[in-house]
């Protein structure tokens, strides 16, 4: 697999010419490779190596300056490693670990880095959703508030790191229907909700620009079909639970591996493919002007590619 950042602006004296468009995560059939990827070429070149064989709920994440990405997961070779917290220094490519606390408590989701702690959720088996953020250099975790939901629904947990808040897509009973979005306040733990008013058809969360909650789709026709060719991108209220079509691509939907907001906030990109044996291609839609251009990816490692974040 190959999980994608994107816009990193690190550099060093060992691959400074090396730094593309994006920052991704590809398992190479031994170990874990951090790579660039070029979004004009699709080339991709290794930036550093991590010795894990499995990283946990795909857990990876850049700092805010692209100078070090975060890693969660264990080593084959020793099971008891299963909540170890990996940064990688991407100016030299060295690489620290450290056990992270209450390893085995739910399962744990981070989502950004503020640079020094990383905010992400954990979810406690059949009870609740915690907000937590963790310390990379002690590996303590602090519960910021707590969201009575069972599970989190495509994707659905955005951080709006200027208003200090998080969004969480979920739902209140296993198996219902309706899906909520929760606000919570990460000063106060405050935590508000409103239904979902777009039943049976929740887009997948990929960011969140101007207090909206941007997310992706696959077009549902008139006559109840899926278009899988095209993709919608919606924006929804966070306070009303609203949604709302705010563009339509012409590329395939039904195989996307991954979808992000770019860092600008201008575009947004996602990893995909027409269909299941084709080539792998990274999309780039400008969100404004209704825009895109795709890139072949030259080497997605062995099962796929994710994308993550982009500047």
């Amino acid at each position: 697999m190959l999980f994608i950042y994107g816009g990193c602006d690190a550099t060093g004296s060992n691959n400074e010419d090396s730094v593309g468009s994006f920052i991704g995560l590809r398992w190479n059939g031994v170990q874990e490779e951090i790579v660039s990827i070029d979004d004009v070429t699709g080339e991709t070149t290794t930036l550093a190596s991590v010795d894990l064989t499995w990283v946990r709920n795909n857990n990876f994440v850049l700092e805010p300056d692209g100078n070090r990405a975060f890693l969660l997961g264990r080593k084959e070779s020793d099971p008891d490693t299963l909540s170890r917290l990996y940064t990688i220094d991407l100016k030299d490519g060295t690489v620290s670990e450290i056990q992270i606390s209450e390893p085995e408590r739910g399962s744990i989701k981070f989502r950004v880095s503020t640079g020094d702690h990383l905010i992400g959720y954990r979810i406690i088996f059949q009870s609740h959703l915690e907000i937590i953020e963790i310390d990379p250099a002690t590996g303590v975790i602090d519960v910021s508030a707590r969201v009575d939901v069972h599970g989190v629904v495509n994707n659905g947990f955005e951080i709006d790191l200027p208003e200090n808040k998080v969004y969480v897509v979920g739902r209140k009973v296993l198996g219902d229907e309706d899906t909520y979005i929760y606000t919570v306040e990460l000063g106060s733990g405050r935590v508000s909700e409103v239904l979902l008013d777009d039943r049976g058809k929740v887009p997948h969360i990929f960011g969140v620009k101007d207090g909206q909650l941007l997310g992706s789709r696959v077009r549902e026709e008139s006559d109840g079909r899926y278009n899988e060719l095209l993709t919608e991108i919606v924006e929804v209220d966070p306070q009303t639970g609203t949604a709302q079509v705010r563009a339509l691509y012409e590329f395939n939907g039904g195989y996307n591996l991954a979808t992000g907001l770019t860092r600008d906030q201008e575009n947004m990109y996602t990893l995909g493919r027409v269909t299941t044996e084709s080539a792998v291609r990274l999309y780039i839609a400008e969100l404004n002007e209704g825009f895109y251009r795709s890139t072949i990816v030259d080497d997605i490692g062995v099962g796929g590619f994710y994308v993550v974040s982009k500047e």
